[in-house]
């Protein structure tokens, strides 16, 4: 039987068909895309304070979208959870591409900006599914296919 490898290359729209990730590989993508945005709320904060001596409002925004990623990890899995079986269905149907997650990403913001009345979350929620979508993507140690 062959074993499907992964594409080196991540196609804007397409992917190769195949069964959807199983739970534990979407949580384990939740969890790197939460600790991603962690980190990046930090350095984000930490150019902002920098950037903040010489143009006080341009470090403001660096230093709020810093504290926006810091905390995303609260209602991050809003998002996560549709996105995962959005997903699922995007992999089973070959649509999985880079452009495919970040529109679903986009999409899945857009809503929860409107519902929260928060427009960053909009902005926020294309990066953290590509990070997902990534995570995804990387075989387990060892493994070429899920």
């Amino acid at each position: 039987m062959a074993v499907r490898r992964p594409e080196r290359r991540w196609h804007p729209l397409r992917s190769i068909p195949g069964p959807g990730a199983r739970l534990s590989r979407h949580l384990g993508a939740f969890a790197l895309t939460v600790i991603a945005a962690a980190f990046a709320g930090i350095i984000l904060i930490g150019a902002g304070e920098a950037l903040a001596l010489l143009s006080p409002d341009m470090g403001m925004v660096l230093s709020n979208f810093g504290v926006l990623f810091g905390m995303s990890f609260l209602m991050s899995w809003l998002g996560h959870l549709p996105l995962a079986v959005l997903l699922n269905v995007m992999t089973r149907c070959g649509m999985a591409g880079w452009l495919s997650v970040a529109l679903a990403g986009l999409a899945i913001g857009a809503f929860w900006a409107e519902a929260l009345d928060l427009w960053p979350v909009a902005l926020i929620g294309p990066i953290l599914a590509l990070i997902h979508g990534a995570a995804l993507r990387r075989p387990l140690a060892g493994r070429t296919a899920d």
